[in-house]
């Protein structure tokens, strides 16, 4: 299906005005409509052949609203989930004249797909517009629609076992489906220091280069394993957590659910309510890491605390007990009741085959796939919802040696 090309500018401020025409060369078919005029927006996106709208939100104008910043903000988020209800596949951007991090999510959460700040460059808004006009065109079509699902990993605690529990998880979540492994844990970047691992882009870069998101960018910049799975982390090194905007990082993992069909999030080691909550608000399951240890119980049993005060949600919710030991206490189903969430699964301890695969860099999977670390992992990833219908076909190759064992045996019992 070709994407179409026209758009339409919701504006009456001679300052966006201004700036648009000034993009007519580098944005084509660009049709101008005063924000009052409904019944003209819903006409031209009802019949028009439209697969963007530009929307210009005066409640981030430098210059306050004389209407109120707050009541003006409303206004703004209705007239974009007003859009949305006309047409769900239309993509609408966010135009704004200042970058307001507090207010990032609430636009982005009334369905605005981007958003572009005025004075912006023609050729970083021609790239903007292109990318959704192709995406909105893929939306429209039924058997083309979806985006990712998102599982995000917690434990306020650091260690080790977050990182091979992320690792895991991930490779097997990629037997059934594109999976990229996205580690924010701290300390940063352990996933692709354990796996070996190297890449041209970090999650920063990523967010800077956002406007140019697609399948060429991940191809190159993204670290990719043999199995196929694509990692994405914090970059190693001096830069700080200070620089990763919980805004920043709602609009990525927006951007970066359409090109994978799962992300699996290594949160560990944070404890920062923003980030978490950005994260937090697209997960589809989430998973708390704990061990049996009074350390261990207490810090994450605050956190929970924490986020519960705060009213962050956590989606389909769900304990794992790491290095669990069956006889000891508490138990894990002890620790759960007191965490008041379900017991997801126990992982046992291995501790000779978690050091080799730490050092090594091997998965269980290929080191040990019949070990019991192994087996808790597969059935963790099978009960996730929806996973069952994602599993892949066993390969030809497998079919076929199957078949050539049955003729040899055949052949032996002449």
């Amino acid at each position: 299906m070709k994407a179409t090309n026209n758009c339409i500018a919701i504006t009456n401020k001679s300052h966006c005005s201004t700036w648009l025409y000034g993009l007519n060369d580098a944005v084509s078919n660009l049709i101008f409509v005063e924000p009052d005029d409904r019944d003209r927006i819903s006409s031209l996106i009802g019949t028009v052949d439209v697969g963007v709208a530009l929307v210009h939100l005066p409640s981030q104008d430098k210059e306050p609203p004389t209407v109120g910043k707050q009541q003006q903000l409303n206004a703004d988020l209705t007239m974009i989930e007003g859009l949305i209800s006309i047409k769900p596949s239309l993509a609408v951007i966010a135009l704004v004249e200042t970058m307001d991090q507090s207010t990032v999510l609430p636009i982005i959460r009334s369905g605005a797909r981007d958003i572009i700040q005025i004075g912006t460059p023609a050729h970083e808004v021609q790239a903007v517009i292109r990318r959704h006009q192709k995406h909105s065109t893929i939306s429209a079509s039924p058997q083309l629609a979806g985006t990712g699902r998102i599982y995000t990993l917690l434990n306020s605690r650091m260690g080790d076992g977050n990182a091979l529990f992320s690792i895991h998880m991930a490779l097997e979540m990629q037997r059934r489906g594109p999976t990229l492994l996205l580690d924010l844990g701290n300390p940063s970047a352990d996933i692709m220091l354990i796996m070996g691992l190297t890449s041209k882009f970090s999650l920063l870069d990523v967010i800077h280069n956002r406007s140019r998101l697609d399948a060429t960018l991940i191809e190159t910049g993204f670290a990719r394993h043999d199995s196929g799975l694509s990692l994405l982390s914090m970059p190693d090194g001096d830069r700080k957590y200070s620089e990763l905007a919980p805004a920043d990082l709602h609009l990525i993992l927006y951007a970066l659910k359409r090109h994978f069909k799962h992300i699996f999030i290594n949160l560990s080691g944070i404890t920062n309510p923003e980030l978490l909550k950005s994260a937090l608000s697209q997960t589809t399951s989430t998973f708390l890491l704990a061990e049996q240890t009074i350390p261990s119980c207490k810090r994450n049993h605050d956190l929970l605390e924490s986020l519960r005060q705060q009213k962050i949600s956590l989606p389909d919710s769900r304990l794992i007990i790491d290095r669990h030991l069956s006889d000891a206490t508490p138990s894990a189903l002890s620790i759960a009741e007191s965490f008041g969430m379900p017991l997801g699964g126990t992982l046992p301890g291995v501790g000779q085959l978690r050091l080799s695969c730490i050092n090594t860099g091997e998965s269980m999977f290929d080191k040990m796939p019949n070990s019991s670390y192994v087996s808790a992992i597969k059935k963790l990833v099978h009960a996730l919802p929806d996973m069952q219908s994602m599993e892949r076909p066993k390969q030809a190759g497998n079919l076929l040696s199957q078949l050539k064992n049955a003729l040899q045996r055949l052949r032996s019992n002449r």
